[in-house]
């Protein structure tokens, strides 16, 4: 017989501080994203079944995905993008988002939070030009319902990219969006 049981993998970024906080972040999410009351895409895992229930899985399994978060914690400066709720709030307001769109984006993360999160995943150097693919206008800030300091974090980004090309002996960014590839 197969015991049945439930494995959700999700990433750290999921936990909330307290039960007590779960509606104060499903308002933020809601509102922010598609300025709906409520997302539609929200799943509740409660654990096992009790002894008394008739549904639910026998077993309860979390393995919670990190993919380098906890390692961002260490910088100071850069440590605000891990409170990002994914809302995609920055995205919709970003002028460079909405004129180039998701898919000029090289990793799970597009638009601004894309731009900052991506190079502290996987390098500087990674794809140096992401830092630079935004007018720092500063609307991502202000939308962001978690305060992410969108165009200070990029600053900082585009200096550690600039450290990284000195180092590495690169001048210029490549061929106009820092591609690794072009002129340059």
């Amino acid at each position: 017989m197969l015991r049945r049981f439930t494995s959700p993998w999700p990433g750290s970024r999921k936990l909330i501080p307290r039960a007590q906080d779960l509606a104060t972040f499903l308002k933020l999410l809601g509102r922010s994203a598609t300025g709906q009351p409520l997302t539609v895409y929200t799943s509740f895992l409660s654990g096992p079944r009790r002894g008394d229930e008739i549904d639910g899985p026998d077993e309860f399994y979390v393995a919670l995905i990190d993919n380098g978060r906890t390692k961002l914690l260490a910088d100071r400066e850069k440590r605000e993008s891990l409170h990002c709720i994914r809302c995609g709030a920055c995205l919709n307001i970003c002028p460079v988002y909405r004129k180039i769109g998701g898919h000029s984006f090289p990793w799970v993360y597009s638009g601004p939070i894309g731009a900052i999160i991506t190079p502290q995943f996987l390098g500087a150097m990674h794809e140096p030009s992401l830092p630079f693919a935004s007018s720092l206008c500063g609307a991502c800030a202000e939308v962001c319902p978690v305060k992410i300091d969108i165009p200070k974090v990029l600053l900082d980004l585009r200096a550690d990219v600039k450290k990284a090309q000195a180092r590495d002996g690169q001048g210029k960014l490549g061929n106009g969006w820092g591609s690794k590839s072009g002129p340059g």
